[in-house]
């Protein structure tokens, strides 16, 4: 939908909230961009495990037929909240 140019009453809102957190590595599509500030996304889409343990529950995820379970990235420490796109 974001590629036909729909969008959620909370985009904008998420954009402004969001504001100085995101640091893009790589350059996003309008859409992408859109994706990553929509609220109906939150909900079970992430899971954050200790990095010994990713490989293994993508592995059991997979074998239950969850659907599409990958590794998207990793939690660092930090002084300020932010988002690394890489």
């Amino acid at each position: 939908m974001y590629r036909r140019g729909e969008t959620t009453g909370s985009n904008e809102v998420n954009r402004r909230l969001a504001e100085g957190f995101f640091k893009k590595m790589k350059s996003l599509s309008p859409a992408e961009e859109e994706l990553l500030l929509d609220p109906q996304k939150s909900g079970g889409l992430l899971l954050a495990v200790p990095s010994a343990q990713a490989d293994r529950l993508v592995m059991e995820l997979r074998k239950a037929n969850t659907g599409a379970a990958v590794p998207m990235g990793e939690v660092i420490a930090s002084t300020q909240p932010s988002v690394c796109i890489l």
